[in-house]
């Protein structure tokens, strides 16, 4: 897991670097901050639904049954995102934080640091369960 993070991590922060240095060149003046802050969180929900597929790819043999759980991992957040007490302190907002930070209208308040920290946490429970269940999986 700490190989694909560091990959993605990489590839996000230098596709966010690209991007940016594009809309620099057509559009002139674009502040960089935004874009990397909208990359940092979602990093977050990316590793949230890494860790989600990773868990289940160790529940259940089929790589298609995985990888489902993981596009049905995102579809819940999306969907439970329209429910704002559950999108203002769980990573179910994290969808709609990384789309605030990106225009700069995110506040730094409970509604940016709840579900950051939230996601982290969700990672690291369902890394943690991934490990128990591999554990007891024949290879």
């Amino acid at each position: 897991m700490l190989a694909l993070s560091a990959l993605v991590t990489l590839s996000a922060f230098l596709g966010a670097c690209a991007s940016w240095l594009t809309t620099w060149v057509v559009f002139g003046a674009a502040d960089f901050g935004p874009v990397l802050g909208a990359t940092a969180v979602w990093l977050v929900l990316a590793f949230v639904l890494t860790s989600a597929s990773l868990l289940a790819s160790a529940a259940i043999d089929s790589v298609a049954g995985a990888a489902g759980v993981g596009i049905g991992a995102f579809f819940l957040l999306v969907i439970l995102g329209a429910m704002p007490p559950l999108a203002e302190y769980t990573p179910v907002g994290l969808i709609q934080v990384t789309t605030a930070v990106a225009a700069g209208t995110q506040a730094t308040d409970h509604t940016l640091w709840w579900p950051v920290a939230t996601g982290v946490l969700l990672t690291g429970a369902l890394l943690a369960a991934a490990v128990l269940v591999f554990r007891r999986r024949e290879l």
